[in-house]
């Protein structure tokens, strides 16, 4: 299993902090394939690689340098991950390798939130997998998000569209019934926050009020973390404006 984390040059300083992040609250993580434009400009410890991606002109290549790469991806599933997202708490491996293993063993299943991305929709009902997991109905909304999750390959390339940016893709709604899509209700086994904010009328990104908070249970960002962190938004803030 790799987990894919698609980044920028404008959002590449970030990478630094998840692997920061990842050797506190998940050490043992699966292999991470930083999918970027230009060589990271600080090392890749173990476990850790870099693919470059064509470089993209505009926000609707994100779609288009994702299709270059999937066509010569050959795993069956994967874990995505996005690059201003931090973990908050110490992540439950074990329940993580217990989707997997779900997800291998039932051909239905096309997806697996790992976290309560879905749940304030309150389109769900319970399921027999798991008492924590819940099946999103077909007819909910962001079925397709972005937020971490673990992937059957062939489903993300059916959602995966020439000329779409990040939220198009997020906003398909994808409502067949024939692609099962789990998420936890409670227990989840990766919480985490997002670090940035974009506007889009003046294309800036700063981070968010609230950056320090889970962004669907009460844990919150170490400060050790945060310390660093926001080091480095202000090391870097002038690739941001």
């Amino acid at each position: 299993m790799k987990i894919l984390l698609p980044t920028c040059d404008k959002y590449q300083f970030l990478v630094e902090n998840i692997i920061f992040n990842f050797s506190k609250y998940w050490p043992e993580h699966f292999d991470v394939v930083v999918l970027g434009h230009s060589e990271p400009k600080f090392s890749l410890p173990n476990k850790w690689s870099f693919i470059q991606l064509a470089e993209k002109s505009s926000p609707k290549d994100w779609s288009n340098e994702l299709i270059s790469f999937f066509d010569n991806f050959n795993d069956e599933f994967f874990i995505n991950f996005i690059d201003d997202t931090f973990l908050t708490k110490r992540v439950n491996h074990e329940k993580i390798c217990e989707m997997i293993s779900l997800i291998k063993n039932t051909d239905k299943i096309s997806k697996i939130f790992l976290s309560g991305s879905l749940i304030g929709f309150n389109q769900f009902e319970d399921t027999s997998y798991d008492a924590s997991v819940v099946k999103i109905l077909p007819s909910s909304p962001y079925r397709t998000s972005i937020q971490t999750a673990i992937w059957r390959t062939s489903f993300f390339k059916e959602c995966l569209l020439p000329n779409l940016d990040p939220w198009q893709f997020e906003l398909q709604n994808n409502h067949d019934p024939n692609h099962v899509i789990l998420s936890f209700k409670n227990n989840f086994p990766l919480s985490f926050c997002h670090f940035c904010q974009s506007y889009a009328y003046n294309h800036k990104t700063q981070p968010v009020n609230d950056l320090t908070k889970g962004c669907f249970d009460d844990t919150l960002l170490d400060r050790e973390d945060l310390e660093q962190i926001i080091c480095m938004f202000l090391r870097n803030s002038f690739l941001l404006n």
